[in-house]
């Protein structure tokens, strides 16, 4: 895949999770249209007018968080509630441990996951991620 074929990949997938965040949370403080400060940054990359983005995922989430984890396909339901350090029901009924079709985001505040999402392969991968530290 060539390199801007992969940045138009990811700025969807960036784009598709805060569209699905924003989406299926109904908080009340909602900020100042994160979305399309986001889709001007992701456009200017495209556009080539960059080469890299710095993305501030809380800034565009309307929900609080402390920690993203990134769990790839086939990950097993052992392995996340270890990486998490609690076990998580949830996890089980995703599927990803059956599953090479999608991603799952998982965001966590004070130990509790306070919001998930599925994002479909084809919207973007995260095969290059080494480990599973979480975002902060």
């Amino acid at each position: 895949m060539n390199m801007e074929k992969l940045k138009r990949n990811n700025i969807f997938l960036f784009c598709f999770v805060i569209l699905v965040s924003n989406s299926c949370t109904n908080s009340s403080n909602k900020k100042q249209d994160p979305v399309l400060d986001f889709k001007e940054q992701a456009n200017s990359l495209v556009e080539g007018k960059t080469d890299s983005i710095i993305l501030d995922i809380a800034k565009i989430t309307d929900f609080t968080w402390e920690k993203l984890y990134i769990f790839k396909p086939y990950t097993t339901i052992a392995s996340i509630d270890s990486i998490l350090g609690f076990k998580w029901d949830e996890a089980r009924k995703s599927l990803i441990n059956q599953s090479e079709e999608f991603n799952l985001l998982v965001f966590i505040e004070r130990n509790t996951v306070v919001h998930f999402v599925k994002v479909p392969r084809n919207n973007g991968d995260f095969i290059k991620l080494k480990n599973n530290d979480p975002f902060l």
